[in-house]
């Protein structure tokens, strides 16, 4: 029998896991990716990070129309999902990756999605290996098809505010080595994690399946 050892060198020796929600991770970029699913309906820009507990990846999916304008809520309005990503992509930008920073900084208005998705994974390069911590949240989400729930990690969904002048603000740094759990977030965790679950009744079901809002483009 032949045994061929240096085919498996360094395999089963890194965590593959998903890193844990509700914690600060020292982590290393692993660079940018655009991947597309189901035969191109789906084109993602996933930002990929690891170290030897597991890997995390956040996946925004390719922008929609009603995502480019901003949202009335009951204190005002909410910034755009585009703002939301573009911000994301400057907040990864300045923890690893200068020359993403440069490359957003003159990038034209009018790019196709592949063309950003390719230009953002050619100019993040610099970044891979670079050290930095990342802070995920825990959330639970329900398979659309099995019902099963499973609990994830994710960043924080709302990174952006505008203040009472009308300007755009970063509600919680989530990427870089300055990055700490705020007293809301500390307490809201806390909150979230001491909770005791309520049945909900009436559930409204298709062929024994629950109907679930798959959330495609809440990372937006």
């Amino acid at each position: 029998m032949n045994f061929n050892f240096s085919e498996t060198t360094g395999l089963g020796t890194t965590g593959t896991s998903q890193l844990e929600g509700d914690r600060i991770h020292t982590v290393k970029f692993d660079g940018c990716e655009a991947t597309d699913y189901k035969d191109g309906q789906y084109k993602v820009l996933r930002i990929k990070f690891s170290n030897n507990e597991g890997t995390f990846t956040h996946t925004i999916f390719e922008p929609r129309p009603e995502d480019l304008q901003d949202t009335q809520g009951a204190y005002g309005p909410n910034p755009s999902n585009m703002k939301c990503l573009i911000t994301t992509l400057r907040h990864l930008a300045a923890a690893v990756s200068p020359k993403l920073q440069e490359t957003l900084n003159k990038l034209p208005d009018n790019m196709s999605w592949d063309q950003f998705r390719n230009q953002v994974v050619e100019a993040s390069k610099d970044g891979i290996g670079v050290e930095t911590k990342i802070k995920l949240f825990k959330r639970e989400r329900t398979d659309v098809n099995t019902g099963e729930k499973r609990v994830e990690a994710e960043f924080p969904r709302y990174i952006l505010s505008y203040d009472r002048e009308g300007k755009l603000y970063m509600r919680t740094n989530f990427i870089g080595n300055n990055t700490h759990f705020t007293t809301k977030e500390l307490t809201d965790m806390q909150k979230r994690n001491t909770a005791v679950p309520t049945p909900v009744e009436g559930t409204i079901t298709s062929g024994g399946t629950k109907l679930e809002d798959p959330d495609f483009n809440d990372e937006l």
